[in-house]
């Protein structure tokens, strides 16, 4: 079991019924935090595994700690309550969600822009479609026309680009095929 723990990217503590730790794989030693950010993780490590180890139900508790750096790192630190027999104790699990977090923002800012880029030629159709609804003289009416076009066509590329993007990123049109790196 050590072995296989060892081999793991997750961080992994056991602790007994007293709150002694009795067991800590490598990836729990955290070795590229500075020791002020260890010692930051530990504590709560030791506060989520003394609420376990005093509540009555041994409910799993559950923590996200950012960890401002440098490097910035996010991790998400589970507790559960082991009872085996007479045996009593808390194991913790401790996740480096730091990609997943960043790509969360990187969605939110993505969609946020997305929102913002989408709204100008929409607006633009809105307006440009009332003003042509009430013009009277036919050039005003020609130009309105193109301009009402041209921002359909740039809202059109848009949501195909956006398509494209969403299709590249399932890999549903990605070919491959061998090459030869010399020949790059």
């Amino acid at each position: 079991v050590r072995r296989s723990l060892e081999s793991i990217d997750l961080g992994v503590l056991v602790f007994d019924g007293a709150g002694r730790e009795v067991y800590r794989n490598t990836a729990a030693l955290f070795p590229l935090l500075t020791r002020p950010t260890k010692a930051i993780v530990d504590g709560e490590v030791r506060d989520l595994v003394s609420a376990i180890l005093e509540s009555p139900a041994g409910h799993p508790a559950e923590r996200h700690v950012e960890l401002y750096g440098p490097p910035r790192v996010d991790l998400l630190i589970r507790v559960l309550h082991s009872t085996e027999s007479d045996v009593s104790g808390a194991v913790v699990i401790i996740d480096d969600v730091t990609q997943e977090f960043q790509l969360q923002a990187i969605r939110r800012s993505f969609v946020a822009n997305v929102s913002h880029e989408l709204r100008t030629p929409v607006g633009a159709i809105a307006v440009l479609a009332e003003t042509l609804a009430n013009a009277k003289d036919p050039e005003v009416v020609e130009r309105l026309s193109d301009r009402l076009s041209n921002a359909a066509h740039r809202l059109g590329d848009m949501i195909e680009d956006l398509l494209e993007l969403s299709r590249t990123e399932s890999g549903d049109n990605l070919s491959t095929e061998t090459v030869r790196i010399s020949h790059i």
